[in-house]
């Protein structure tokens, strides 16, 4: 090797090596915003897709209409899982989702489970701050462990699919809904949105305690008119492009699978019936590969006033005459499946021997639910186990007590005694679901038996001194009594748990009754 090679291999091993110490640099003061946004979707799976082609090669058209279709707790019946309907939304019994599942997978033709799904937005059992007061903490953190712990309570109970986060940007603070996102900055809103979808789903949401994410409302929901709830939406593009899609592209390039489209219309086009978002941006551009449910009722809301065909139902936005022109527009703009309104399974086989639908479109819808749920493992263990869901659960009995720890109890402040009596026995009474008692804990009274009410009447305000200061004595810190004579109220601050002193029987019971109650000025509130 010449001289000349020689000093050309030992320059190109020294910029490799400066490349890979500059990297390493760079790795290391990554910023802890920058390292959630960094992109983590996977391309598609050939063993799920050829799993998916051939369960689709075997369906008959009314299996690939019930696939389309989203029912409430309220509407499924044994006979619709039995035909092999789509999803289920917001039914959260763990005991009602094995029943369905079981008839859905043993009793239908080809075995396909349901996706159950819920509004899991800040919590599921555990209740965290609203995303627009977790944003104000600046911390993506905060919004991981919210959607952790959300999609863990979720998965418990059998649900696989929650409808989070939400991610719409708005400057419109009369919106009704501005507390279920992160406020005005896209930035920040895509920054929590990577940080909830990784979290939730984490690298493979087939996992027990991993769900899949439906990032929503797709798009601009945020910025009615007037800051009315549905009302429409008017912008440029360039507005949409740099404001408002941005953290749905973020929740994208994080592996949210799911999205719902949106009940507003933008410049006009309805959410749920608008190809350029659904079709053109989101599918293509993007190459998300995961399936767009729409929102409640969102597909009839596409027909004009008063509704036709039926004639009955939502109605509103006015782009189609009649329940199977809605269907059409629906599901040709991109729109996977349909929640609640029943139009594309109703007038699916009409619509496509009349040739508004195509079958490949319908294929195509069906292929990206099957998709998602071979990803989320529900074909391998669709069941739930009821008897260990309730064991999964961040239960008040075990965390509401403590002070490092979340408290999702109710919240009830103590109230200060009427009388002179002293306190009786705080009764610490932490509560669960549905209002039902989790755990009750007694503290003795001997810290409070000794704050008897002994308020003395205010010294006129004449008398006063112009340059004295109120005495702000503090609370006593032994069982002694303090003199009423130099003692004001001795108020605590309220206690760091939330639960009401007065929640037990026991502790009803020692109060006094109302007639023992001073009702003299100088022992009425101030």
């Amino acid at each position: 090797m010449g001289p000349r090679r020689r000093t050309t291999a030992l320059a190109a091993t020294v910029v490799a090596i400066s490349l890979m110490v500059a990297g390493g640099v760079m790795a290391a003061t990554q910023s802890r915003d920058e390292a959630t946004l960094q992109p983590v979707r996977q391309g598609a799976d050939r063993g799920i897709e050829g799993r998916v082609d051939r369960l689709l090669s075997q369906m008959t058209l009314e299996e690939k209409l019930q696939q389309v279709q989203l029912l409430s707790d309220g509407q499924i019946t044994d006979e619709d899982a039995r035909k092999g309907v789509g999803g289920v939304f917001s039914l959260v019994d763990p005991v009602k989702i094995r029943h369905f599942q079981e008839i859905a997978v043993k009793e239908s033709r080809l075995h396909i489970p349901i996706l159950f799904a819920y509004d899991t937005i800040h919590g599921f059992r555990t209740v965290f701050p609203i995303p627009l007061g977790a944003a104000s903490s600046f911390d993506p953190g905060v919004a991981a462990s919210d959607h952790r712990i959300g999609a863990r309570e979720s998965a418990a109970v059998g649900l696989k699919q929650i409808y989070s986060p939400m991610v719409d940007v708005s400057h419109e603070p009369r919106w009704g809904r501005i507390a279920e996102a992160g406020g005005e900055d896209p930035y920040l809103n895509s920054v929590f949105a990577a940080a909830r979808v990784k979290a939730a789903q984490g690298d493979d949401y087939s996992q027990p305690d991993k769900v899949v994410t439906s990032v929503k409302h797709y798009a601009a929901y945020g910025q009615p008119e007037g800051g009315r709830d549905y009302n429409t939406t008017d912008m440029s593009t360039q507005r949409l492009r740099n404001l408002y899609l941005p953290p749905f592209k973020a929740a994208v390039d994080a592996g949210a699978d799911t999205a719902m489209c949106s009940f507003n219309a933008i410049n006009g086009v309805p959410g749920c019936g608008n190809r350029e978002l659904e079709t053109d941006i989101l599918k293509g551009e993007w190459g998300f590969d995961g399936f767009i449910e729409s929102d409640y009722t969102a597909v009839a809301e596409l027909r004009a006033c008063p509704p036709r065909t039926p004639d009955e139902g939502p109605c509103g936005h006015g782009v189609a005459a009649d329940g199977p022109d809605a269907a059409a527009l629906a599901l040709s703009s991109g729109t996977d499946m349909e929640m609640v309104s029943t139009f594309i399974r109703d007038y699916g086989r009409q619509l496509l021997a009349d040739g508004r639908i195509s079958m490949a479109r319908l294929d195509d819808a069906v292929r990206r639910i099957l998709r998602v749920k071979f990803r989320a493992g529900l074909f391998e263990h669709p069941y739930v186990d009821p008897a260990k869901a309730e064991a999964a659960q961040l239960l008040a009995a075990r965390w509401c007590c403590s002070r490092t720890t979340a408290a999702p109890c109710r919240s009830t402040p103590p109230r200060r005694p009427r009388s002179s009596a002293p306190w009786p026995a705080t009764s610490t009474t932490c509560w669960g679901p549905g209002g039902a008692r989790a755990a009750t804990r007694t503290r003795s009274p001997s810290t409070t038996a000794s704050r008897p009410r002994t308020r003395t009447r205010p010294t006129p305000r004449a008398a006063r001194s112009p340059t004295r200061s109120r005495p702000t004595t503090p609370p006593p810190t032994s069982a002694a009594p303090t003199p009423a004579s130099t003692r004001r109220w001795p108020w605590p601050r309220p206690p760091t748990r939330s639960c009401s002193p007065w929640a037990s029987p026991a502790a009803r019971a020692a109060r006094p009754p109302r007639a023992a109650r001073s009702t003299s000025p100088a022992s009425r509130r101030s």
